[in-house]
């Protein structure tokens, strides 16, 4: 309990300091746009490329996209964390990284089942979700799904999944806002305002 703890600080850490940049270098990276979106997929590369390790390349894509472009950010983060994914993959395809510790954590018939049918999809979808995609690029690599469709599956599902959090934070954000009791809302738009955020 107190590794998975760890492990999600760790994590959540790494999102953070790997979102800093597009916080406190604003000015700098509105003036050198593809340094910034170089940066986005590194990121998202290196967020999604650790196995295991609970980051997230979500929270990268957001920041940025206070700063950038939001569309060029989503692409940039959607393939950045696709090519990260593949690490997963390429671990399960040569029989590294896998144990019985991950196969306890999967309701292996049926997952396997399911892989197996709708293999496409079933990366897609994980790739879409907030589940934990690591476990199923490893089976998926363990089960020598077709590379090429896994890969465009799984950047596939993370630029839908970044378009999503992005339209939403954006969009539906500032309405709820305005729900809020008092000032709670206008002094959360205040802090919002006063990193880049405006809203729709």
């Amino acid at each position: 309990m107190k590794k998975k703890i760890l492990l999600a600080l760790g994590g959540l850490a790494a999102a953070i300091l790997l979102s800093l940049p597009y916080l406190l270098f604003r000015e700098q990276l509105q003036k050198a746009p593809a340094l910034g979106y170089g940066g986005i997929l590194i990121s998202c590369l290196i967020s999604n490329a650790a196995i295991m390790l609970p980051t997230s390349s979500t929270l990268i894509v957001l920041t940025a996209s206070l700063t950038l472009n939001p569309f060029l950010c989503i692409l940039a983060g959607g393939i950045g964390a696709g090519i990260g994914e593949q690490v997963a993959y390429l671990c399960g395809r040569i029989g590294l990284a896998w144990s019985e510790e991950y196969d306890s954590r999967l309701p292996k018939n049926k997952v396997i089942a399911w892989l197996e049918k709708n293999a496409t999809l079933t990366v897609f979808l994980f790739a879409l979700s907030p589940l934990p995609f690591d476990l199923i690029g490893l089976l998926a690599g363990a089960r020598k799904m077709k590379w090429p469709l896994f890969a465009v599956a799984a950047v596939s599902g993370k630029v839908i999944k970044f378009t999503i959090s992005v339209l939403a934070v954006r969009y539906l954000l500032p309405v709820y806002l305005d729900l809020l009791p008092g000032n709670l809302g206008d002094m959360i738009r205040g802090r919002l305002e006063a990193i880049g955020f405006t809203g729709s």
